[in-house]
C-alpha cells in the first residue's frame, strides 16, 4: 500500500532561479531531475537525508496552478497493485501510466481534491 509521501508541488515562474534559492538559501539538495519538454525539468529537492521531497513545477506548464489546492504525491512499490487495491475500495483513480519520470497516476478525494501516486524505482 502507501509507503510514504514522495513530493510536494511548488508552482514556480522560474525554475532555475528557485532551484537555487531552495539550493543555496533553504539547503535543499537536487534528488532528481529529469527534462520535461524544450523549457522544463522535473525537479526534486529535500534536505540532507530527507525521504520525501518537493517538485519545482512550472506555473506555465498548468493552466490552473493558482486553483489548485493539494499538490501531494505518494509513492508505492507496486503502482498496478494498489491502483487496484484502491479502485476495488471505490477510489476515484485514474489508470497508471508510464511518463518520463517513472509510472504515475491520480486519484481524488471525497472532496475533489487531487493527489498524485507514483511508482517508486
Amino acid at each position: 500500500m502507501l509507503s510514504k509521501i514522495a513530493t510536494v508541488t511548488v508552482y514556480v515562474d522560474n525554475q532555475e532561479e528557485s532551484e537555487k534559492f531552495w539550493g543555496e538559501k533553504i539547503g535543499f539538495e537536487i534528488q532528481k531531475k529529469f527534462p520535461m519538454g524544450p523549457t522544463a525539468y522535473w525537479v526534486e529537492l529535500a534536505p540532507p537525508g530527507a525521504v520525501s521531497c518537493i517538485t519545482l513545477y512550472p506555473k506555465s506548464m498548468m493552466q490552473d496552478w493558482n486553483q489548485i489546492r493539494v499538490g501531494v504525491v505518494f509513492q508505492t512499490d507496486d503502482i498496478k497493485k494498489t491502483y487496484a487495491e484502491l479502485k476495488a475500495k471505490g477510489v476515484d483513480i485514474d489508470e497508471p501510466k508510464e511518463l518520463g519520470f517513472g509510472i504515475f497516476t491520480a486519484f481524488r478525494d471525497i472532496d475533489g481534491n487531487e493527489f498524485g501516486l507514483r511508482e517508486h524505482k
